[in-house]
């Protein structure tokens, strides 16, 4: 359409030659431009449209400004005074001043045409013509101001940025081609052109003919004229036309490739979703594609294999331009999913759409409900001593799939080897045959079957096999990222207009790289902390001369200065600095750097070492230098190593989150520099200021050490009791006099093998020399956690990395459709209707939901029991829910379906329910992250249970699915409420007993519960006991309100109080349950491996 208004105009050729790209969408754009009635606003994240504007008035004096310069007033009145176009960067919002402008509220005085700007009148030149642009592309301007201006937006669309690369391509590849491509298409526009000025010509005769037309021989020669240029032209078009056919068959080759390349874009773009940091331009991504497609090649190889060599590079490159600038935890999710676009764009090797979306969003319906609940039954009689629930369910899902049927056979008649699958140390490698369904299937189809297999069996050893799916389909080592070397990046992968943006964690300064360098190649460096007015005046003034003179300039904490760094990206965009500037910007992680800025630059995230030697090692090199350490008394040297110690847990114990700690609590190198001085103070004060070379152990003021450190420094950080309890503990057995014994222990463990012994030094090059020798991957007992916290961790990891990766299930897509008719362009890229596979998803997500819920019966009696009140408020909200999600689903299924109109709300379930996310109108309670799949599948369990309550004729009697209810902790003052009102006691006089397994409990005062989960511990001889399994299910459960008087409540004085979280996410704290624990261990190791239990869980 775009090139036929160009063509049909004779605007097409013109447009050619002002360096925009060669798409519909730039054509459309640019003819909007040039024949605007209300001055243009133009989004423009690519800066495509400047370039254009820049050529477009080449030769007129073209202004450019923004609202930020001190002389856009003066800029503004030049444009309007003597009429050069004038361009206005940087419109975020628009200035009052520009009213009477947009307007066009002129009026005369003499024979002036005048218009007022603020106080004064000026001189309007009707040749006067404005463009305002902002490279923001989700900035949202008010109704007035649209209504006075015309949108023109430049964001790329896949067919367009296709389309562009395509061209790239072909011009690299095949010039020839290229170049008789452009000449045709400039002669096809030049003959329409022709072809519309003989139309316009013969309307202008017939239209001055007097008389009859048969006898005016002016007309007659000039329709026999306009017939012969005519014929000369169709026939020149349809020689165009059969040679733009056989270009156009060439230049399909590259077709593929073109889509490839949107594709990695848009996925670059979604990216964002993952986090803020992951924010890139056009201008970047076309940066890596030109150099990707300017790579050496030989000359012998055949154009299909140079393309495939382009492809292969282009896919490197991107991963490593991108993968430094992510977090470690990203980089395995972001080369997935350029795995699965290059699989898609090979054909054979495209993963399987039902595998992948098993695997991303779980199970979509219950398997026992399904015709493959026979194979799920039979699922329960394998291996069973061995399967805990959760793998069992995960087992009994992957039956959903065909290419599984087998599955349960092979492992009954296989079961000595599935057994040692189970516990090798790398299942992947030792995984039995035989129960594949097909042998034809590609390797990646049958690699992403073994990983479902090892996602349901051993998830933690999911991130080994992605990683070997990555590498299957892009090559051996395509992960492994090459070290940091800022010296050759600032030589090779930056530039002077791009900042050097250095991200970091608290604790982790980046910025004495940027001075070695500096030093080592002798260049003038000037820096400057943020986080004041001095600061970012010295900043500016830095840059500017800076920018002038070729020379550094670092920037340290600028997310100190959130305000300064907008302003800062606006200076930059418009700076023309000299070749040799760079600017290093360090910052710790911050949601509101600005999105334009982290575009423009280049960016490195850096994330310290883990594990209690780095740790050591940091607190040795940073904070304890062997100025202070080293002081006398020789005691003090030891008391600096137990803080380091201590600071390497709280830090170490962060990366077991939410097991460690239940919150990302931001522990810093602040907390072990006030300890440092807390202890030093101490120490001086019992050693006459230092003057003593030793003292006794026992004068030290332990408990004003262990109280500052847990009430103040530290612990003034931590909100959570239990979290509070587990900090207690290490500082209580850290900071005694014990800790100077020979065979003191640093952890709690009791087995000999996993006891982390205090080194016997006195000097700190001795406790150096100690950490030297340390292993580098510590045992998480150090830290006071079970030995297998390890697995926990890899199994949160393979988690995180498949919510990641299904962030970036986006829309962007091939359409293999049809071909078109001929003479028209075929564009493979489109954005895919994603109500195309969604209509059916929501018709079985509707079916799988029950039509409704019975309301409670409600009587005058009913209304006095509270637990008829908590369950009547259960089921209302139960119904409510029910209501709204059947309410959205419907309206989603009407406008899959065509007969309902898409709203925002619509558009929004589209989205969420694409990519499987739950809506936030269905997040009314507290809940788990999970799919919008398991979320229903869930819902449905919710409600019926709720159902069984309704029927049930004894609420007291109801044994529960705790975890089920929507708001858990209500029923546990319900039931509080119930037992004090039957007993006619306040409530302060009844306290919770708690039972586990054991005999089954009757009576008015007791509460069956199910479901219950335990993490850290077993349950076994009815106390806590030891365990490697990182989660193990409870027996049946009763709870109890009794007397706090009562002898069997005094009977738990020194039981364990365990924490009662409502999922393993231990972000809402339920409750408190007290549970005996062995006498031979003590509760501190047991409130140091954070046991506690869970009232909800996947399975």
């Amino acid at each position: 359409m775009g090139k036929q208004r160009a063509e049909h105009d004779g605007s097409k050729c013109p447009i050619l030659g002002q360096a925009l790209p060669d798409d519909d969408l730039c054509y459309e754009n640019a003819i909007i431009m040039r024949r605007f009635l209300r001055y243009p606003l133009i989004i423009d994240p690519s800066g495509q449209a400047i370039t254009f504007l820049s050529n477009e008035f080449k030769d007129k004096k073209l202004l450019k400004t923004s609202f930020v310069e001190n002389s856009f007033m003066k800029s503004l009145e030049t444009a309007l005074r003597f009429g050069a176009p004038l361009i206005v960067m940087d419109v975020d919002k628009v200035d009052p001043i520009l009213n009477n402008v947009l307007n066009r509220e002129t009026h005369k005085s003499g024979p002036r045409v005048l218009i007022t700007l603020g106080d004064q009148d000026i001189d309007f030149s009707p040749a006067f013509e404005m463009y305002m642009c902002t490279r923001d592309s989700t900035a949202q301007f008010t109704p007035d101001l649209c209504s006075r201006v015309t949108f023109v937006n430049f964001t790329v669309t896949p067919s367009s940025l296709q389309s562009q690369c395509m061209n790239a391509l072909l011009k690299s590849e095949r010039p020839d081609v290229d170049r008789k491509r452009e000449d045709q298409l400039k002669l096809q526009g030049e003959c329409k052109v022709k072809m519309r000025e003989l139309e316009e010509h013969l309307l202008h005769a017939l239209s001055n003919v007097e008389g009859s037309i048969l006898e005016d021989e002016k007309v007659i020669a000039t329709l026999e004229k306009i017939k012969k240029e005519s014929s000369e032209i169709q026939e020149k078009l349809g020689q165009t036309d059969a040679i733009m056919q056989e270009i156009n068959e060439t230049s399909a080759l590259y077709d593929t490739a073109g889509e490839v390349a949107a594709n990695l874009y848009f996925m670059l773009q979604r990216m964002g979703s993952m986090h803020t940091l992951y924010r890139y331009s056009l201008a970047f991504f076309l940066e890596v594609f030109e150099a990707s497609i300017k790579t050496e090649l030989s000359k012998d190889l055949g154009y299909e294999k140079r393309l495939e060599a382009i492809l292969v590079k282009l896919f490197s490159n991107l991963f490593l331009r991108v993968a430094p600038g992510l977090q470690e935890a990203d980089v395995l999710v972001f080369g997935l999913q350029l795995a699965q676009v290059r699989a898609d764009s090979l054909g054979a090797l495209a993963f399987s759409k039902p595998e992948l979306d098993q695997l991303l969003k779980g199970a979509a319906v219950d398997v026992l409900k399904s015709a493959s609940a026979p194979l799920a039954e039979q699922c329960r009689e394998v291996l069973k001593p061995k399967l805990n629930n959760q793998q069992l369910k995960g087992l009994q899902d992957l039956h959903l799939l065909p290419c599984f049927s087998g599955l349960a056979g092979n492992i009954q008649a296989k079961e000595t080897e599935w057994l040692k699958f189970l516990e090798h140390l790398e299942p992947e490698t030792v995984m039995p045959g035989g129960w594949e369904k097909s042998q034809e299937d590609s390797e990646t189809s049958r690699l992403l079957q073994k990983t479902l297999i090892i996602k349901a069996l051993r998830p933690d050893r999911l991130i080994f096999v992605c990683t070997q799916l990555v590498e299957v389909v892009l090559g051996k080592g395509f992960l492994d990222l090459p070290a940091f070397n800022l010296a050759e990046i600032i030589a090779k992968d930056s530039k002077a207009s791009s900042p050097i943006m250095m991200v970091s964690v608290p604790g982790f300064d980046p910025s004495g790289k940027v001075t070695e360098v500096a030093q080592a190649q002798k260049k003038s460096l000037q820096s400057a902390a943020m986080g004041s007015e001095e600061g970012f005046n010295v900043a500016d003034k830095a840059i500017k001369a800076a920018s002038n003179a070729g020379s550094w300039v670092l920037l340290k904490n600028v997310h100190l200065a959130i305000k300064w760094l907008s302003e800062l990206e606006k200076k930059l965009y418009g700076m023309n600095p000299q070749q040799n500037f760079r600017l290093f910007l360090t910052m710790e992680f911050n949601p509101r750097i600005p999105a334009n800025l982290i575009r423009l630059s280049r960016v490195y995230v850096f994330e310290p070492p883990s594990g209690v030697r780095a740790s050591l090692r940091r607190s040795f090199a940073q904070v304890l230098a062997p100025e202070r350490t080293d002081r006398q008394p020789v005691e003090r040297c030891r008391l600096h190593f137990l803080l380091a110690f201590l600071h390497a847990v709280v830090l170490e114990r962060l990366r077991f989150f939410p097991v460690g700690w239940s919150k990302k609590y931001e522990f810093s190198d602040a907390d072990q520099t006030c300890g440092r001085d807390i202890i030093d103070a101490w120490v001086d004060s019992v050693s006459n200021q230092g003057q003593l070379s030793n003292i006794s152990p026992d004068k030290i003021p332990w408990d004003a050490i262990r109280s500052i450190l847990s009430e103040s420094i530290y612990g003034g950080r931590v909100d959570n009791e239990f979290d509070h309890a587990v900090l207690k503990a290490f500082i209580h057995h850290l900071f005694r006099a014990e800790s100077f014994d020979a065979d003191f222990s640093l952890n709690m463990e009791s087995a000999k093998d996993q006891c982390l012994r205090s080194p016997d030094g006195r000097k700190r090059d001795q406790f150096l020399e100690w950490i030297d020798n340390l292993p580098a991957k510590g045992s998480p007992t150090w830290v006071g956690l079970p030995v297998h916290a390890e697995q926990m961790l890899r199994i949160n990891r393979a988690n995180h990395t498949l919510a990641r990766w299904l962030l970036l299930q986006g829309n962007t897509g091939a359409l293999k459709g049809e071909k078109k008719a001929e003479g028209q362009k075929r564009r493979a890229s489109a954005l895919i209707n994603p109500l195309a596979d969604l209509g059916s998803k929501v018709r079985q997500m509707i079916a799988n939901l029950p039509e409704s819920l019975e309301e409670m019966q409600r009587s005058a009696a009913s209304l006095q029991d509270p637990l008829w009140r908590c369950y009547d408020r259960e089921v209302g909200f139960g119904r409510s829910l029910l209501k709204k999600v059947r309410q959205d689903l419907s309206l989603l299924s009407a406008a899959c379906d065509g007969s309902a109109k898409s709203t925002n709300d619509v558009r929004q379930l589209i989205q969420d329910l694409t990519t499987d996310q739950v809506p936030k109108s269905w997040r009314q309670f507290a809940m788990a992250e999970v799919t919008a799949t398991e979320y229903l599948a869930d819902l449905v369990k919710r409600l019926e249970q709720l159902r069984s309550v309704v029927q049930s004729s004894s609420l007291q009697q109801v044994q529960l699915w705790y975890g089920g209810l929507f708001f858990p902790e209500a029923f546990l003052t319900a039931s509080r409420q119930a037992v004090a009102q039957q007993k006619q006691v306040s409530l302060e006089e009844l306290n919770l007993l708690v039972q586990i397994g054991g005999s089954p409990l009757s009576g008015d005062d007791v509460f069956h519960m199910t479901g219950l989960q335990m993490e850290g511990a077993a349950w076994g001889d009815g106390q806590l006991s030891v365990t490697d399994e990182l989660s193990v299910a409870l027996p049946d459960t009763w709870l109890r309100w009794v007397h706090v008087d009562s002898a069997e409540f005094k009977q738990t004085s020194d039981h364990l109080r365990v924490p009662v979280y409502l999922n393993t996410s231990r972000s809402n704290l339920i409750s408190a349950f007290t549970v005996k624990s062995p006498k031979d261990v003590p509760n501190a190791v047991w409130v140091q491996r954070s046991v506690a239990i869970t009232i909800w869980t996947k399975q």
